[in-house]
């Protein structure tokens, strides 16, 4: 698919102007959409290319309207081409998940990619209820989750953010975006907490887990009772007195004696028999996926040097690993897990959502937190050939796991019993790490083919080139799948590999029903309607509907007009039971659960797919267009 097209030239050199002398009424309206256009003349940029990319987005109709802005958060380079990452600002606030890639090809823009909140005009940006109210309100849902007295919860990390918050099926709100870290306390586990609490009324709008779970040379003990291992003149420390710490430019790892806080940097006296095995992995390892990074041109995960910090020995008898902004935490296993920095598996994974959190910044919840979470399985399975070469595998944290088993399983995701592999099987209920499968099932396919039916160390770094330079480059915050898959092949093209090679990614994304790069998604209907007007309805409507349905209805009026297909009843079984609308390209406009119906869609080609499962049923749903 041919992505540069050249036109008229346009050179941007002067200030731009933005905005329009009238000010409109907010007509609610507002809501995520996505951006993906080439410019309509050629764009030139200057050697300042993110002044000249500023420039032209600032003067842009498809990006820029009453009171908006755009910031630049970070810039990728290549020797050919540049890629601008920009945050959407309207009236002076975020406009949360709200950025586009500005790509350029030598001195011209190529195309922009990503998503943004359009009809912001007249939007009210004054809150009623300040920061500080919102913190503890969030901070009093936090407290009821408690199951245990605690009078000492620890918060750390605190932010409150004013945003313009567009939910998901609902209008866009002013919002606080509240966030606090906590550690194991009061029966509640360790949490990235992030709400978002009504700028006017004080109500909770959202709130979701972000916590991301899974220069002398020393050595030492390593490995468990399942796998062997010795690190022999591997470590990186420095020497103070008589001791050698593990804290050098790089990383620094740190024994939390079985606290939740406090930890002291570990070390030991002898130069070649080091701490102990848990300290020595967690530390060892992530020696070596830094030297991955630098293999695939990166300077640690934020491309800038950032100093790894490895906490291990947490808490008592904890049965996870985490990464929460900040730094990664491994605890010592119990029942299920060996001490859980003992597989380079598990560190790259928890690196790598710093990776993430550094570059495309994928939100932590629905498609785009599947896709986060695959990306660090991903790395960790890259960790695993970077470091055995071609004895490398794809099963996630095997050598950590008590018994012959895996955390996940790349090629095989449905293995775990509940993880999914195809798109079709997608909801938003569903945990972000068992979404990751349809991801991690395109990744293995793909290394596979590369290898010639085997995958190899050879094959398996190849692909994640193409995801590294993704994720770096292409992705943004509210990424979905089919994003994810386009931002594959745009990275595969930008790296110069061949059409067969490209050929084998979009075939891996397609094996999963995600479709993109020119690819669309296959019109399959139970039943078709090309009646210019009608009502469709679940079975049984108004009674209740039966069990294990799966029926997919598509309106496609005989005239080739546009129709709109309004909701007027709808109550579903919350978290079970799914209305899916798709356009006529396979495109998602919304998925919907429990009882609040889907927005109107529009469109000459509207896909309505029903789901329920095989317990509790209800009304269903009815629409007209």
């Amino acid at each position: 698919m041919k992505r540069f097209t050249k036109v008229s030239a346009v050179l941007i050199t002067g200030a731009a102007v933005w905005g329009c002398a009238d000010t409109p009424t907010y007509e609610g309206d507002a809501k995520l959409q996505q951006v993906n256009f080439i410019p309509k003349a050629t764009v030139k940029v200057s050697s300042d290319v993110e002044k000249s990319v500023t420039q032209f987005v600032r003067s842009t109709d498809e990006l820029t309207e009453y009171d908006d802005n755009w910031t630049v958060v970070a810039t990728q380079k290549g020797p050919f081409s540049s890629h601008v990452r920009m945050s959407q600002v309207h009236d002076g606030l975020p406009v949360f998940g709200a950025d586009v890639v500005v790509h350029t090809q030598g001195d011209q823009v190529a195309f922009v990619a990503g998503t943004r909140v359009p009809n912001l005009g007249g939007f009210d940006t004054k809150p009623s209820v300040d920061g500080d109210l919102a913190l503890a309100t969030a901070k009093g849902d936090y407290d009821s989750k408690v199951t245990k007295v605690r009078t000492d919860l620890k918060y750390r990390n605190e932010k409150s953010e004013l945003v313009i918050f567009p939910q998901k099926g609902a209008p866009t709100r002013l919002a606080w975006h509240v966030v606090f870290t906590t550690d194991p306390q009061g029966g509640v586990g360790p949490g990235r907490w992030n709400y978002f609490v009504d700028a006017k009324d004080g109500s909770i709008l959202k709130q979701f887990n972000a916590i991301d779970t899974v220069f002398a040379q020393g050595g030492g003990a390593g490995g468990n009772d399942k796998v062997a291992r010795t690190w022999d003149a591997q470590l990186d420390v420095k020497k103070d007195g008589s001791n050698f710490l593990m804290d050098t430019p790089r990383l620094q790892t740190l024994d939390m004696h079985q606290l939740t806080d406090n930890g002291t940097v570990a070390g030991g006296t002898d130069l070649n028999n080091l701490a102990d095995a848990p300290i020595n992995d967690a530390h060892g390892f992530a020696e070596i996926v830094l030297d991955m990074l630098s293999a695939n041109g990166f300077n640690s995960i934020d491309g800038n040097g950032f100093k790894l910090i490895s906490r291990v020995h947490f808490d008592v008898a904890f049965e996870n690993a985490f990464w929460d902004g900040t730094q990664m935490t491994y605890g010592d296993g119990a029942s299920t897990f060996f001490p859980l920095s003992g597989d380079v598996d598990v560190v790259a994974h928890e690196m790598h959502h710093g990776f993430t959190e550094f570059h495309s910044n994928l939100i932590y919840d629905d498609q785009s937190g599947g896709m986060n979470e695959s990306f660090s399985d991903i790395m960790g399975t890259l960790g695993s050939f970077f470091l055995n070469g071609d004895a490398g595998e794809f099963d996630i944290g095997r050598d950590i796991f008590k018994g012959d088993e895996a955390l996940r399983f790349m090629c095989d995701p449905p293995k775990d019993g509940i993880s999914i592999d195809d798109f079709n099987q997608y909801n938003d209920n569903l945990d972000v790490h068992f979404s990751s499968g349809i991801m991690n099932k395109a990744f293995c396919d793909a290394s596979v083919a590369f290898g010639g039916g085997t995958a190899t160390a050879a094959s398996v770094n190849r692909v994640a080139a193409a995801y590294y330079h993704a994720n770096a480059a292409f992705w943004t915050q509210s990424s979905t799948f089919k994003e994810g898959c386009q931002g594959v092949l745009d990275a595969a093209r930008d790296l110069g590999f061949s059409t067969e090679e490209q050929d084998l990614l979009r075939t891996s994304w397609s094996d999963r029903n995600v479709f993109c790069d020119g690819l669309v998604e296959p019109l399959i209907c139970d039943e078709t309607i090309t009646a210019e007007h009608g009502t469709i309805t679940s079975p049984n409507f108004p009674n209740e509907y039966p069990e294990n349905v799966t029926h997919t209805t598509c309106v496609i009026p005989a005239s080739g007009s546009a129709a709109t297909l309004h909701f007027t009843a709808f109550d579903v079984e919350n978290g079970f039971d799914f209305v899916t609308i798709k356009d006529g390209e396979g495109n998602v406009l919304s998925t919907s659960t429990g009882t609040t119906a889907p927005p109107d869609a529009t469109g000459s080609t509207i896909v309505v797919k029903f789901t329920s499962d095989f317990i509790i049923n209800r009304p269903g749903w009815s629409a007209s267009w």
